[in-house]
C-alpha cells in the first residue's frame, strides 16, 4: 500500500489582496475513487504579510490513487464564492517528493502543495 504525505502549503499569489486578511485554503482529497472529504484547513495565508508558509500534517495510504484539491474560501466552507484551485492526480508509481501546483482564476491565484509518496 502507498501513503501520500502533505507536508507544506506556500503562497505564490493570493487571491485576497493588500489590507485583507488574506486567503484561507482548505485541503480536499478523494482517495481510490471514494468520496471526497475536507482533510484539513482553514490554512489562512498573507503573502502580503510575509506569511505564506503553513506546515502541514496530512497522512493518508492509497492503493491506486488520490486526488489532491485545494480551494480558497470566502465564507463558510463550500461556499459559493469559494475559489477551485484545481485537482491534482496522484499515483504511487510516482514516489520520493515533489511540490504540486494548483492554480485559479486565470493564473492570478497559485499555491504550491509539498508531497511525498512512498510504497
Amino acid at each position: 500500500m502507498a501513503h501520500l504525505d502533505i507536508t507544506n502549503l506556500h503562497c505564490v499569489k493570493t487571491r485576497d489582496g493588500f489590507g485583507g486578511d488574506g486567503d484561507e485554503v482548505d485541503v480536499y482529497l478523494k482517495i481510490d475513487g471514494g468520496a471526497e472529504r475536507h482533510v484539513s484547513g482553514p490554512h489562512r495565508l498573507d503573502k502580503s504579510r510575509n506569511d505564506e508558509n503553513v506546515t502541514l500534517n496530512i497522512h493518508e495510504p492509497f492503493t491506486t490513487e488520490v486526488l489532491v484539491r485545494l480551494r480558497e474560501r470566502n465564507g463558510d466552507r463550500g461556499g459559493c464564492n469559494d475559489l477551485d484551485l484545481g485537482i491534482q492526480d496522484i499515483g504511487p508509481a510516482v514516489q520520493g517528493a515533489r511540490d504540486l501546483s494548483f492554480s485559479g482564476n486565470n493564473g492570478r491565484v497559485v499555491y504550491t502543495a509539498r508531497i511525498g509518496l512512498s510504497v
